[in-house]
């Protein structure tokens, strides 16, 4: 996964992304990432904002073809 901390992570799927995430939180932290449901997306040009039940406002930014996560994960 791409973020801010981790920008050299390679995976390939989404699903790869989020196993990686739950290896790097604790289960409470799981459980809400888990149980998060999406509010709203929206993106424009290279920078992205969704909400979610999970957290504030998450900031993406497109880097070299690929979402990165810059800001509001928790």
């Amino acid at each position: 996964m791409a973020t801010a901390a981790y920008p050299t992570k390679k995976l390939k799927t989404c699903a790869d992304a989020v196993a990686q995430l739950a290896t790097e939180n604790d289960a409470g932290s799981r459980k809400l990432l888990r149980d998060a449901r999406l509010n709203k997306v929206d993106v424009v040009g290279t920078k992205a904002t969704i909400t979610s039940t999970a957290s504030g406002p998450l900031k993406l930014t497109r880097l070299g073809g690929r979402w990165v996560i810059t800001k509001g994960l928790y």
